[in-house]
Formats: structure tokens, C-alpha cells, sequence
């Protein structure tokens, strides 16, 4: 009876020891496969990657060849700080100017994968001046529901240009923060979803000092 009871007890014992290793092989399972498919979760852990380094005709080589056809004068960020990869894609491209979006794929064709434009607009005798286009920023009675704590106002840029920042405000969605100038006939524009003023001034410097 005494061995018996031994042997019932190593037995139970042994069982218990094999149930736990199977549910802690079973935890380690489920989270591998939930890190696994899941990896934003930890996205906040991942330092920004500034596209910087990447040179003008790497972000912009499936695009560059249709901006040249149109004559437009090209000034293209070589500063970009938005985590990689980026892409640029053309959403607009005529003999009176272009519009390249920044997304997060290459078929972008909507606001939510999208986190900026550059752009340029050719100088017509209509176009309305910058401070005019933009005043009701500093009308008391528009009021978003949150805004940028940087204000509207001229910035200076690289080789004696005067620009204007304009701050994003937060409507329905966030909105582009801008550096606007104006070079050779044209307007340019850099733009980039809540952006930061200081970044958008370097961006904007990056572009006049570019030519691909």
C-alpha cells in the first residue's frame, strides 16, 4: 500500500510538472505570434528615422523624370524628417506646377497615408499674396480645435529669401504645417502633417539649395 501511495504521488507530481511546461510553452507561443503580428504595439519604443541621409534621387526617382517635363524649376528636399521609408508620389504635374505627397505606400492617393507635399505653382497676376491667403489664422473667430504654438509669420530662408510659416491647426484632422517661398516665378511650397516649424525651415532650406 505504501509503494502504491508513492507511486501515485511521483505520478500526480510528474503530471503537474508536464501541464505547467505545456502552459508556459503555450504563453510563449501566443505572445511570439502577437509580437510577430503585431509590431506597432512597440512602435513607440522605435527612435524616428530622418530621411536626411537618403540623397534627392533616391526618394524622388519614380517621379523626377515626369517633374522635369514640366519646365517647372526643381527644388527638392534633400531634408525629410519623417520616419523611412518615404514615399514620394505625384499627385499632380502640369507646365503650371507640381504637388509630390510623402505617404507610407507607393499608391498613396488619400489623407491618411499621406504626411506631406512639396509643391510649386507658377506666379500669375491673380495669385493672392501669402499674408492675405492666410489671414483668417489671426481672425478671433476662427477657432479650431487646437493649434500649432507656432504663429504665422515670415521666416528667413537660405540665400536672402523671406518665407512664411504657416502653423497646423487641428479641424476634422490635423492639418499640413508650411514653409512658403517664392523663387524664379514661382511659389514653393514644403509642407508636413502637424509639423514642427524649426524642421520645416530646414526642409524648405534643403529644397532651395537642391538641384537635381
Amino acid at each position: 500500500m505504501q509503494l502504491l501511495h508513492i507511486y501515485q504521488r511521483t505520478r500526480k507530481q510528474i503530471w503537474r510538472s508536464i501541464s505547467c511546461t505545456i502552459l508556459i510553452l503555450l504563453i510563449w507561443a501566443v505572445s511570439s505570434e502577437a509580437v510577430q503580428a503585431s509590431p506597432l504595439l512597440f512602435s513607440a519604443q522605435i527612435p524616428l528615422e530622418v530621411a536626411q541621409l537618403q540623397s534627392t534621387s533616391s526618394i524622388f526617382e519614380s517621379v523626377l523624370n515626369a517633374l522635369r517635363q514640366t519646365g517647372v524649376p526643381l527644388h527638392l528636399p534633400s531634408q525629410i524628417p519623417l520616419k523611412s521609408p518615404i514615399y514620394a508620389v505625384l499627385w499632380n504635374a502640369s507646365k503650371q506646377g507640381y504637388q509630390v505627397a510623402f505617404t507610407t505606400s507607393s499608391d498613396c492617393r488619400a489623407n491618411y497615408c499621406r504626411n506631406g507635399f512639396i509643391s510649386a505653382e507658377k506666379l500669375l497676376p491673380n495669385t493672392p499674396a501669402v499674408k492675405s491667403e492666410y489671414a483668417f489664422l489671426s481672425n478671433p473667430a476662427f477657432r479650431p480645435i487646437a493649434r500649432s504654438p507656432d504663429a504665422f509669420g515670415e521666416v528667413q530662408l537660405t540665400k536672402g529669401i523671406q518665407g512664411f510659416f504657416v502653423p497646423w491647426v487641428l479641424g476634422a484632422n490635423y492639418s499640413d504645417a508650411k514653409v512658403i517661398w517664392e523663387q524664379s516665378g514661382y511659389r514653393y511650397m514644403v509642407s508636413l502633417k502637424k509639423g514642427d516649424r524649426q524642421a520645416l525651415i530646414e526642409m524648405a532650406n534643403s529644397a532651395i539649395n537642391s538641384s537635381p
